[in-house]
This record gives C-alpha cells, sequence and structure tokens, in this order.
C-alpha cells in the first residue's frame, strides 16, 4: 500500500477483488475506503448485493445517495445517465461488459443507473 494515499490502494485492490469475483474480499477493501471516498460505498453495496445481503446493499447505497445529495451542487437525483457520467469519472474501469456487471449491481442496489 502507498503510505501516502492508502485509500486510494484500497479501493483498487477491492475493485480488482469485486472484478475478480472475491466479493467477501471486496467488502472488507470497501468497507476501509469508503471513509474517504463515497463512491466506496457504492461499491460496497455492489458487493454486498453479491454475497447476498440485499438490505444491507440497499442501506450503504442509500447512505452513499445521501453523502452524494450533502456534498454535490448539481445532484444527480433519479437521472441514469448523469449518475453513470458522475461514476464514471472516478471509476477506472473502461471495458464495457465490466461496466454493464457493476452498474446493474449498482441498479440492484437502488442506484438509479
Amino acid at each position: 500500500l502507498n503510505p501516502l494515499v492508502p485509500e486510494t490502494c484500497l479501493i483498487t485492490l477491492a475493485l480488482g477483488a469485486y472484478l475478480d469475483g472475491d466479493f467477501a474480499a471486496a467488502v472488507n477493501g470497501f468497507t476501509r475506503s469508503s471513509e474517504t471516498y463515497d463512491e466506496g460505498l457504492a461499491c460496497l453495496a455492489a458487493a454486498l448485493w453479491r454475497l447476498g445481503q440485499q438490505d444491507t446493499a440497499r442501506s450503504v447505497m442509500q447512505r452513499f445517495m445521501l453523502a452524494k445529495r450533502e456534498k454535490m451542487t448539481d445532484y444527480p437525483g433519479t437521472d441514469p445517465a448523469r449518475w453513470r457520467s458522475c461514476l464514471l469519472r472516478v471509476l477506472p474501469i473502461t471495458d464495457q461488459a465490466i461496466l454493464d456487471r457493476l452498474f446493474d449491481d449498482f441498479r440492484k442496489a437502488g442506484l438509479p443507473v
């Protein structure tokens, strides 16, 4: 881990674990990084959904949306295109199939993407 920005390393490792299908490791990493990066909450919700913890996933996604509502001047509300645009600025994923899977999990957890 980079001692100067350990949260960045944690979220990268957690995202890698999620993409590799190791959702328990992803939950661990996203939990540790979500204090710094709100997007970690959305990814945590997706990983929790994959582990079958739907109620917890929905609750975490609501926390993400509330955090964004408080911080964003142009909150996307229920606009899927605006949420996608917002998330694509911070998620380093270019593979469309992977993005579709992640956004599908976001949607299942309650984010309108």
